[in-house]
């Protein structure tokens, strides 16, 4: 959240020997004086960090437990620090501000962030505005998002946008590295990790991920790309999906065949045939259908099935139960018609099966 008037009231209940962070408070609350404190958690540490003023003066500068080799240089305009603290040492300066000035670290323990005063809890920053209480640069911190595509897998490059919600004011760093879902790194794609940099006032990128044409029929299969370890914003949207549609479902087709079948025999199974064998499974959508002289319910049970037929394989079967009735009666006929077709395309889509009177 943005920082908030009371946020900064009061000396922070910091412990030197354990706490690793740079402390911004005010000890007399509302006032124009702020104290900067930095702590070393049983260690040794160099904050290194500027106070830079967007309007007004910085006067007053005094600095507290320092040694020599701790240095806080100051103007009206700006004060450069470096703070060497070590073990359970407490080191820092005061100042009084007039306006809004942005203070930053630029360097110190595990990327150490700015906590307020103890006024409403402890709250991380990587960048506050005194007097104003803004977050620097003005405003909530921009978010990172990457979006979701679809790439057609004969266009050798899927480019994935990645946008910042707002232009930043300074540079936003992110790492993009793909991972495996049902396309695979290697053969259906080239797996890649790659720093993005979003200079001053940029609010688009994009990572480039080379995709495999290969010559198999296959259903359409996704990688992800993720987001990690952003510098400058946050991360909103950290994984998106690359769906890769097949362009080899030509390659192979599937039909239906007719078939004839004794009334008494049961089950009426309809062969789904491949032209040849697929290297992915196909999955056809069979179902019995208006058009033959058969009842439903009567001469048979009307049914819908996926048929998957293997990789290697060229064959499926669509069962239909029969019903055995004691009427004479001429043959009769059941449509059967193939709705979709994933990994292989449709070349005979509808046929018959003739039922032959046993009575």
């Amino acid at each position: 959240p943005i920082p908030a008037a009371g946020d900064d009231c009061g000396e922070p209940t910091y412990v030197s020997n354990i706490d690793q962070a740079l402390f911004l408070y005010q000890t007399n609350c509302g006032s124009n004086t702020w104290n900067v404190r930095v702590t070393a958690g049983g260690e040794n540490h160099v904050y290194v960090g500027n106070l830079t003023v967007a309007s007004g003066t910085i006067t007053n500068v005094t600095g507290v437990s320092l040694e020599s080799n701790d240095s806080v240089t100051s103007s009206a305009s700006a004060v450069n620090f470096s703070l060497a603290v070590a073990g359970a040492g407490i080191d820092g300066f005061s100042f009084t501000l007039s306006g809004d000035a942005c203070l930053q670290l630029t360097s110190g323990p595990n990327a150490a962030p700015i906590i307020l005063g103890s006024g409403r809890g402890r709250v991380d920053y990587g960048g506050v505005n005194p007097n104003t209480l803004a977050l620097c640069g003005g405003g909530p911190v921009a978010e990172l998002s990457v979006a979701d595509i679809t790439v057609n897998e004969g266009d050798g490059t899927a480019s994935i946008p990645v946008t910042l919600s707002a232009a930043a004011s300074q540079a936003v760093t992110v790492t993009a590295f793909t991972r495996a879902g049902t396309a695979s790194g290697g053969s259906d794609f080239f797996g890649t990790t790659q720093p993005l940099t979003f200079a001053v006032g940029e609010t688009g990128k994009t990572v480039q991920v080379q995709i495999v044409d290969d010559s198999a029929p296959e259903s359409a299969e996704t990688f992800e790309v993720r987001l990690t370890a952003a510098s400058g914003a946050s991360i909103a949207d950290n994984s998106a999906d690359v769906t890769i549609v097949d362009n080899d479902t030509g390659a192979v087709t599937v039909s239906v065949e007719p078939l004839s079948v004794d009334e008494d025999a049961g089950t009426a199974s309809v062969r789904v045939s491949l032209s040849a064998a697929a290297a992915v499974p196909v999955i056809a959508g069979v179902v019995t259908t208006t058009g033959g002289s058969a009842t439903p319910g009567q001469d048979y049970y009307g049914r819908f099935s996926n048929v998957t037929i293997a990789p290697g394989a060229t064959e499926g079967f669509f069962d239909v139960t029969l019903l055995n009735d004691s009427a004479a009666e001429a043959d009769e006929t059941i449509a059967v018609r193939i709705t979709s077709a994933t990994g292989a395309s449709i070349d005979v889509r509808n046929t018959t099966i003739t039922i032959v009177d046993d009575d």
